[in-house]
């Protein structure tokens, strides 16, 4: 909306037609949303068509509005103040999401599928059976690295709109990235991931801390290598990492198995986002790899400890 309300000329006005057949409560969030992306307050005009559309009109200061034009329209205004609403935001873009109001679809459909990835996977990777002991490193792994993928789609949509671009940017750049995080890892032969966390943690503060508004400065084509490039560099060190933790493992395919039930946990938890805005989930993406770098730097020490008692035994 700010986007588009720069690019009205002198004597212009911005134009937004939209159904509000949620409610009131969607009527002044985008009112005030208006507001506060314009500026100044729209005139809403109310029509009874088409599922009760309301159009808003924010009118420069030069702008010739016709008075018996716009007294002959039904109007509205919002019952609450912008203090008492809550408006969307570039970090909390959820525009149909109802205030004070818990979301059961989403929770009851999110839980199923937790539920049912544990029970399908442990079936498979024969998890807490007699078989390899669980890999909670890479489950952290997994599901930091989905939750960040997901944000991605989601804020790169403010760049783009939720198009193909969207998703041509956002895996691209992931693929990119992890493929070359291999090869890497492949020519160097590197064994040891706990320094590789350091530039980990520094990529994920970059998502955080990076003002994303700033990429609808650049061209069509620099906005999506750079969007695409800013998702996929945490996930381009973390494939780097990932596949030291699948070698060091006792069992390589129960450790995958552990990294893909946790990518199903990083797709369920980017629906936090609608609490804590897009910018949240990146925390919590630094809080799950933290977790992992303290298991990994663990299980290094006691590596190392066994080593040297057995070469002191020697």
């Amino acid at each position: 909306v700010r986007a588009a309300w720069q690019r009205v000329g002198p004597g212009g006005h911005l134009s937004l037609a939209i159904s509000c057949i949620g409610g009131r409560g969607f009527f002044e969030r985008l009112y005030w949303t208006i507001a506060r992306a314009t500026g100044r307050e729209p005139l809403a005009f109310y029509t009874p068509q088409h599922y009760t559309v309301i159009t808003f009109v924010v009118p420069r200061d030069d702008a010739k509005l016709t008075a018996e034009l716009v007294a002959a329209r039904v109007t509205l205004r919002p019952e609450g103040t912008m203090a008492q609403t809550l408006t969307t935001s570039d970090d909390w873009p959820f525009l149909y999401l109802r205030p004070g109001v818990m979301p059961w679809g989403y929770v009851t459909v999110l839980g199923a599928i937790l539920l049912f990835a544990a029970v399908s996977v442990r079936g498979v990777f024969d998890f807490g059976r007699g078989g390899a002991a669980f890999n909670w490193p890479l489950f952290l792994m997994g599901a930091a690295f989905l939750l960040i993928e997901t944000r991605g789609v989601t804020s790169l949509s403010l760049l783009f709109g939720s198009t193909w671009v969207v998703n041509s940017a956002v895996f691209a750049g992931i693929l990119v990235m992890v493929l070359a995080a291999n090869a890497a890892v492949r020519r160097w032969q590197w064994r040891d991931p706990r320094p590789w966390f350091v530039a980990l943690f520094a990529a994920v503060a970059l998502l955080y801390f990076f003002p994303l508004g700033w990429l609808h400065t650049l061209p069509l084509a620099a906005r999506g290598i750079g969007g695409g490039l800013l998702t996929g560099l945490p996930i381009g060190v973390a494939g780097v990492i990932v596949p030291m933790l699948l070698a060091r493992a006792p069992d390589p395919a129960v450790a995958l198995g552990a990294n893909l039930l946790g990518a199903v946990l990083g797709g369920c938890l980017e629906y936090f986002s609608m609490l804590g805005g897009l910018r949240a989930t990146a925390l919590l993406a630094l809080v799950l790899y933290l977790i992992a770098w303290l298991l990994v730097r663990r299980e290094g020490e006691r590596s190392e400890s066994m080593a040297g008692a057995a070469a002191i035994r020697a």
